[in-house]
């Protein structure tokens, strides 16, 4: 039996329309997995519904080799700024990019929530941004982040390009999760990493330091 593959539709009008059906979904996740397949990424970024499957290079079936961690890398420096999204316009306005002015961000710490920091009572949108070094490619096989505790769900990007999500609700914020980055990242070069974090209630941020973690084959 043929398998019905979704694409997403390139006429504007049937864009449109189907916008207003996914807007009636009552599920966020079902919303985001939606829009993913039949609305193209321009759109999704201007509706802020964002969804990608992201799959680790040790878990990906069309990868033939064997695949172990050699070194993990701390993202604890003193670069990391926030911006506290209290309007929720921070896709539309593609904070993600590379280019945007961050100037007036705060620094922030990420061992730590950002209640923990002077920022009480604040709950919702908030994006935390840094920029750091990849090493040189060399032998390595592929790159991934990885996040102990984001409190508590996570949208994340690498050079402005989207990688991936942790959007399960109020109760995954202790669960640590990776992204995978072996595509995206540039071996050698300055990286700007972008977290969009979603805090319903109490303690939120990135609360403790994120890794890269650099792969090799066996």
């Amino acid at each position: 039996e043929k398998m019905l593959v979704m694409k997403p539709e390139k006429d504007p009008i049937v864009q449109k329309t189907l916008l207003e059906v996914i807007r009636q979904v009552k599920s966020p996740e079902l919303r985001k997995q939606l829009a993913a397949k039949l609305v193209n990424p321009q759109t999704q970024t201007q509706i802020g519904q964002l969804y990608r499957k992201n799959i680790r290079l040790k878990d990906d079936p069309t990868y033939d080799h064997e695949v172990t961690t050699v070194k993990k890398i701390s993202l604890a420096s003193e670069n990391w700024k926030i911006w506290f999204d209290k309007d929720n316009t921070g896709v539309r306005s593609k904070i993600f990019l590379p280019g945007f002015d961050d100037r007036t961000w705060k620094k922030i710490a990420v061992d730590k929530s950002w209640e923990a920091q002077g920022n009480d009572d604040y709950d919702g949108f908030a994006w935390y941004r840094v920029s750091f070094k990849a090493p040189p490619k060399n032998d390595y096989a592929g790159a991934e982040f990885y996040f102990p505790l984001v409190d508590e769900e996570a949208w994340i990007w690498l050079n402005g390009t989207y990688l991936g999500q942790r959007a399960e609700g109020p109760e995954a914020w202790s669960k640590p999760f990776f992204v995978d980055a072996s595509k995206e990242i540039l071996w050698g070069e300055i990286n700007q990493l972008t977290v969009r974090v979603f805090d319903s209630a109490k303690a939120g941020g990135i609360c403790k330091e994120p890794q890269l973690h650099l792969l090799k084959q066996e």
